[in-house]
């Protein structure tokens, strides 16, 4: 792989998906002017972004946009390259094989380039070969775990997670907080254009309730936009410390209200949008949402709304939901690794309440982009009110801070977060539990080894 292979993939990636989403360069209609091999060192990669952009491009290109492929592929073919047999990079495994909802088979790469920075004198990877079981059914998956066919079982929920320690208890594990489930209510359709709707809805869940008995206590009552344990933690501001009264125009609800249940309030909204016998509406989903969601449709039919649940299959979920074709609502997760994340910001497919146009979300993550690279800076911005980072809002907005400011909006109903758990044998080394990248869940194969020995004692 060389410096021009990048250029080329670079060049070729910012003229669809990221140059419609992210324009950082300098030049975005004329990518030569902006991405090209140095002319003094043909390795190096030269990038030119609009000044006090270039942070951008670390959040977003350094992350879900860096596998570079190869141009003869993508030139030809397209990206996404759907079909596995085109797959081509430069990393420590080849894909062999793959068979459709069975298994994903990787063989070790002799070519890899990479030696352990720990131990230089070991050439990485050290596996042979290691698979990727595909396995839907939750009670399979911990059978094979339990009997060892596993090396290692990632997002397990709490209740298994207690079941398995309880079982095997020679089995190491990490907990951590999950992905946020979110029921994102479309705001460009009605009645969800209406606040007082939006937040009929979200006081009408006893979220409480759900984080004790739904979840077992092992869940998060409030972490949006700013997770408890995510790289913003030590600025993360509990429920007790927002405004106890409503603060947006047109706002009847405060964060800690919104965040606790208040049916009665909610049925007085509803009455003031002009639902005083509440109304009916749907949201997409898939088997895997269908239980949490059968507790939502009891909290909601208890304010005269009545919850349609269209169940879809996972290939049909998503389709729907990157092309927008659900009629009312949509559940679906969300990260915490950034205050301003993708489910906000117009024009990406996480934007599934189809926000637009509003004065903050789109000025406040250029902003969070151009303090990349002072952390200090960044969390200044969210935690200042909001006038005191972007001098031009409205009065009524600006003196708002921004955790305020987004959950009050209620464009979404914000469900606790899981606690959920990565479990792995004994005999697995050199792995503590990390998931390395969001975007790359395993990459933690290229330095993992197999204890033979401990696993030949354990009768595996």
């Amino acid at each position: 792989m060389t410096a021009a292979d990048v250029v080329a993939f670079f060049r070729y990636f910012f003229t669809g998906y990221l140059g419609n989403n992210y324009p950082f360069l300098s030049d975005m209609k004329n990518l030569e002017k902006s991405i090209y091999v140095s002319p003094t060192d043909k390795w190096a990669v030269v990038m030119k972004f609009q000044p006090g952009l270039s942070g951008g491009n670390h959040v977003y290109g350094a992350q879900a946009h860096n596998q570079i492929a190869p141009p003869e592929v993508y030139q030809k073919y397209g990206t996404p390259i759907t079909d596995w047999r085109l797959d081509v990079g430069s990393g420590p495994f080849i894909l062999k094989d793959y068979v459709t909802a069975s298994s994903v088979t990787y063989a070790k790469n002799p070519d890899y380039w990479m030696r352990d920075p720990f131990f230089p004198e070991n050439q990485l990877p050290y596996v042979d070969a290691f698979k990727i079981l595909i396995i839907p059914d939750r009670s399979t998956q911990m059978a094979a775990l339990r009997t060892g066919q596993l090396a290692t079982l990632n997002t397990v929920e709490a209740e298994d997670a207690e079941s398995l320690m309880k079982t095997n208890p020679e089995l190491k594990w990490q907990q951590t907080l999950g992905s946020v489930p979110v029921i994102h209510f479309r705001i460009d359709t009605k009645p969800f254009d209406d606040i007082k709707v939006r937040q009929a809805l979200v006081l009408a869940i006893n979220n409480q309730e759900l984080a004790d008995q739904y979840y077992g206590g092992k869940a998060a009552l409030f972490s949006y936009p700013i997770g408890a344990t995510s790289d913003f933690s030590d600025i993360y501001l509990p429920l007790e410390k927002m405004p106890t009264e409503p603060t947006l125009s047109g706002s009847r609800a405060s964060v800690p209200e919104l965040y606790g249940y208040h049916p009665d309030k909610a049925r007085q909204l509803l009455a003031e949008a002009g639902y005083p016998n509440g109304f009916q509406t749907e949201v997409l989903t898939w088997s895997r949402d269908v239980d949490l969601l059968s507790v939502i449709k009891e909290y909601w039919a208890k304010i005269g709304v009545d919850l349609k649940l269209d169940l879809k299959d996972p290939t049909v979920y998503t389709s729907m939901s990157q092309r927008f074709t659900y009629s009312q609502m949509i559940i679906s997760d969300t990260t915490l690794s950034w205050p301003i994340m993708s489910a906000l910001r117009p024009g990406l497919v996480q934007n599934r309440s189809r926000i637009f146009d509003d004065p903050v979300i789109e000025p406040l993550y250029f902003e969070m982009s151009r303090r990349y690279y002072d952390t200090a800076k960044q969390k200044l911005a969210v935690t200042l009110p909001l006038a005191e980072v972007l001098p031009n809002l409205p009065e009524d907005i600006g003196r708002l801070k921004w955790p305020t400011y987004v959950n009050e909006q209620a464009w979404m109903a914000i469900l606790p977060n899981p606690y959920i758990y990565t479990m792995w044998q004994p005999w697995l080394k050199q792995f503590q539990g990390e998931l390395v990248s969001f975007h790359d869940t395993f990459a933690y194969a290229n330095y993992a080894w197999i204890d033979q020995e401990l696993k030949k004692a354990m009768g595996r």
